[in-house]
């Protein structure tokens, strides 16, 4: 562009995985371009290289922990000139922190997440069921949508310095049993909050069936899964009047109160 007094109009690039294809020159087949207009102050690039499975894992983590808007792509400065602004992590300073385990050679990962107070370095005093479960839902569901290549997930809660949650699912038992799990919770919820508008029921009793519903919904999806892939610590306790461990009431044992 700079190589003479007088810059190109236009400038364009299209970048191939091999030879072969460049010679053959189809755009269709391009893995990467750049283009520079005249009036541009920076060139434009499109990178269509897929991230492989340690990138997707990554970018599924960071989505999951900080959200969207860390990954976000700059419109002004696509081809990535500048160098970019690290966005320290919330919980960086803690002494606990969510992490994750990569095991490329099994296209696995595992999650360790301690229950915390919101934005404290602290386990949360009284941990219920239901929001151990939502956090199991809500990172198998972010994992599993955003790391195409993922084929199991394990998520380890941790309270009070000890596991009180394990729970293994592959992708097939996703896809085929967990996909829709917290939009069932949501949907329901929605509900509930009708009920409480038009003075169907009070909030507090609405409430209370929210809960059940959640614990029932929860313990549904995980009876469905092999004994073997979920750890349920009996220091957590279902809602709904469930006495026992969620393994030993698959065992046929008592259940309800």
């Amino acid at each position: 562009m700079k190589r003479t007094a007088f810059e190109p109009i236009h400038f364009e690039g299209w970048f191939y995985a091999s030879e072969s294809d460049a010679r053959a020159g189809n755009e269709g087949n391009a893995i990467a371009k750049v283009v520079r207009e005249q009036t541009d102050r920076a060139p434009k690039c499109e990178n269509r290289i897929k991230y492989d499975f340690a990138e997707q894992v990554d970018r599924a983590f960071i989505h999951s922990t900080r959200g969207e808007q860390e990954l976000q792509e700059d419109l002004n400065d696509t081809c990535h000139i500048g160098e970019k602004k690290k966005v320290a992590r919330y919980d960086e300073k803690f002494a606990h922190k969510t992490t994750y385990k990569l095991d490329a050679g099994n296209q696995a990962v595992e999650i360790a997440y301690p229950y915390l107070e919101m934005g404290k370095d602290e386990f949360v005093a009284d941990l219920k069921t239901n929001s151990a479960m939502a956090a199991w839902a809500e990172f198998m569901t972010s994992m599993f949508s955003q790391a195409e290549q993922l084929k199991s997930l394990t998520f380890v809660g941790i309270h009070n310095e000890e596991t009180v949650v394990k729970i293994s699912v592959s992708r097939e038992q996703f896809d085929n049993i967990l996909a829709r799990l917290q939009e069932t919770i949501a949907s329901h919820a929605a509900i509930t909050f009708q009920t409480i508008g038009m003075g169907a029921k009070t909030s507090e009793a609405a409430e209370k069936e929210q809960e059940q519903f959640k614990s029932k919904t929860y313990k549904d999806a995980l009876g469905k899964l092999p004994k073997e892939q979920v750890t349920i610590s009996p220091k957590l306790k279902w809602v709904g009047g469930w006495k026992d461990s969620l393994h030993k009431e698959r065992g046929g044992k008592k259940g309800r109160k």
